[in-house]
């Protein structure tokens, strides 16, 4: 099984993370928000070709995600749906330090 992302949380208002030395808070403005916490970067995710080469990285990665196009990509089943495709070439959110 090739490694992905995984464990998404979606429509999510704020998102909290905490370690010993430093924490973040993730709050909403306006718009909600998913995000992703591993112990992996996406950079490792894409090079491992097989779970058990996975290395984690020592820290929490967390993702922050503006926006997800819906699941599905015509190679072996239908298109995404209007409603569920992102479809913007520009736009704008902003983050800012709680």
């Amino acid at each position: 099984m090739t490694p992905q992302e995984n464990g998404a949380r979606g429509d999510c208002e704020m998102v909290q993370a905490s370690g010993a030395d430093a924490g973040l808070n993730v709050y909403a403005v306006g718009r909600a928000f998913s995000f992703n916490a591993s112990r992996y970067t996406t950079e490792e995710l894409t090079r491992a070709a097989h779970n058990y080469e996975l290395e984690e990285s020592g820290s929490t990665v967390l993702v922050i995600d503006y926006a997800h196009n819906g699941i599905g990509s015509n190679s072996c089943g239908p298109e995404v749906l209007e409603k569920y495709r992102f479809n913007a070439t520009s736009f704008t959110h902003e983050f800012t330090p709680g």
